[in-house]
């Protein structure tokens, strides 16, 4: 895999200006520092993550939309 060099994605870097991730529209890449692989981990599986980690900010996000 490569990276998608897509202009809707946002790049997050370290202070010292190392490449961390790559948010894309298919989700978040980034490289193992140890075999240089690219990984995906999908927007689908991002937000499932989310939501079981954060239960109560998902909850009090769907609250207040309702308002």
């Amino acid at each position: 895999m490569t990276y998608i060099d897509d202009p809707n994605s946002q790049e997050e870097r370290c202070d010292c200006g190392k490449l961390l991730f790559k948010m894309t529209p298919r989700g978040l890449e980034f490289k193992c520092n140890r075999c240089k692989q690219i990984h995906l981990v999908p927007i689908h599986r991002l937000d499932a993550e989310f939501r079981n980690i954060c239960p109560v900010i998902d909850q009090e996000s769907h609250e207040s939309k309702k308002s």
